[in-house]
Order: structure tokens, then C-alpha cells, then sequence
């Protein structure tokens, strides 16, 4: 009989166990378990790059006369992009270097080497990444200038993203 009861125990825990991991594989709320994205997330298509975008942030094209341009926006945060020839390495600071003001690091991003900026003061410069040599001869540049400290992460989230 105790052996019985024992089993019996042993089983309803391993349920409990299979049951939550069920759930937070399914149903957590920080990522779709389909899609992988954070929940209120979705994806966004150019003709030369994908990224991520917060539910509201809006991927509009602008006309460009050699290379692809255009914005990302939410209520009054404003990203430019810019894939071409001669994007923004992000190295200058108008007739200063960049780190003068800004932080500069440089890191792997699905694969290819990014220049991440962000300013020294948030709120207070420019927070943008830079692929360069993308396809041989084309560059990424996104930027963002001053941004709040809440835009500025999300900016650095939809940078991570960003794939070829």
C-alpha cells in the first residue's frame, strides 16, 4: 500500500513538472514560441534588410537618389536608415571622432560585424549602428539623435535584430 501511494506521488509531480514546462515554453509572455519574438513584436521586410519592430513603431521608405532610405518612427522617435554606397560609418561626430562623445563598441549581430553608437549622456547625441561591406559593396547605417533612455534601448533591441 505505501508503495502504491509513493508511485502515486512521484507521478502527480512529474505531471506538475511536465505541465509547467509546457507552459512557460508555450505561453510565457516575453517571446511568441513560434516566431521567437517578444511578445508585442513583429516582423518588418525591406528590399535589403529585416528587422523587429515594437507594436506601433511604423518602417516607412523615403526617396533616395543613390542608396535606400528611410524611417522608423513611434509618436516623436525618429530612426533614419540609409543601405548604400557611402552610409554613415558612424567614425565622425561632425569634425570630431565619434568616442569624443559617444561610446563606440563593436559587435556580432546575426553574423556580421556591426559599429554600435551610443552618446555618453543619453539624450544627448546620437544612438545608431553601422554593417558595414554587407554584400561587397552596399552598408547599413541607422541612427537616432538624442533619444529618451527608453527609445535609446529600444533602438539598441531593433538594432540586435536586424539580419541580411
Amino acid at each position: 500500500m505505501q508503495k502504491k501511494s509513493l508511485y502515486i506521488i512521484l507521478a502527480s509531480v512529474l505531471t506538475i513538472i511536465i505541465i509547467g514546462g509546457v507552459y512557460f515554453a508555450f505561453f510565457r509572455k516575453d517571446n511568441n514560441p513560434i516566431t521567437g519574438l517578444p511578445a508585442g513584436w513583429h516582423h518588418e521586410t525591406t528590399d535589403h534588410f529585416t528587422l523587429d519592430l515594437p507594436d506601433g513603431w511604423k518602417l516607412k521608405k523615403e526617396q533616395g537618389i543613390d542608396s535606400y532610405v528611410g524611417e522608423i518612427t513611434h509618436k516623436g522617435t525618429k530612426l533614419n536608415y540609409d543601405f548604400g554606397m557611402y552610409s554613415d560609418s558612424l567614425e565622425r561626430d561632425g569634425s570630431a571622432s565619434m568616442t569624443l562623445n559617444h561610446n563606440v563598441s563593436y559587435e556580432m549581430i546575426h553574423g556580421k560585424e556591426a559599429r554600435v553608437v551610443t552618446p555618453h549622456q543619453i539624450g544627448s547625441g546620437t544612438t545608431g549602428v553601422h554593417f558595414g561591406n554587407i554584400d561587397g559593396k552596399n552598408a547599413l547605417t541607422i541612427t537616432g539623435q538624442n533619444l529618451s533612455g527608453d527609445d535609446q534601448a529600444t533602438a539598441l533591441q531593433i538594432f540586435r535584430s536586424i539580419t541580411f
